[in-house]
């Protein structure tokens, strides 16, 4: 059965940086779009020092964080 979880706005995923940062992504498909609510808690997320990314692939979140296994 379908269980919905998080909040309006949530991202997709939720993490932390080895330096104790929050990290949100939010994942699209190609022609996906933000809701107002995504977009309000990503620039949320940014205002507090955190990472917050709008993934359509892969490149978009290395683009950020860098590649796998990058150290920052």
């Amino acid at each position: 059965r379908f269980v919905r979880f998080g909040w309006p706005g949530a991202p997709d995923l939720i993490g932390m940086t080895k330096d104790g940062r929050t990290i949100a992504c939010e994942v699209k498909g190609p022609d996906g779009r933000l809701r107002p609510e995504q977009r309000a808690f990503l620039e949320l997320v940014r205002q507090h020092g955190g990472v917050a990314i709008v993934a359509k692939s892969c490149r978009d979140v290395f683009a950020v964080l860098g590649p796998p296994g990058a150290t920052a």
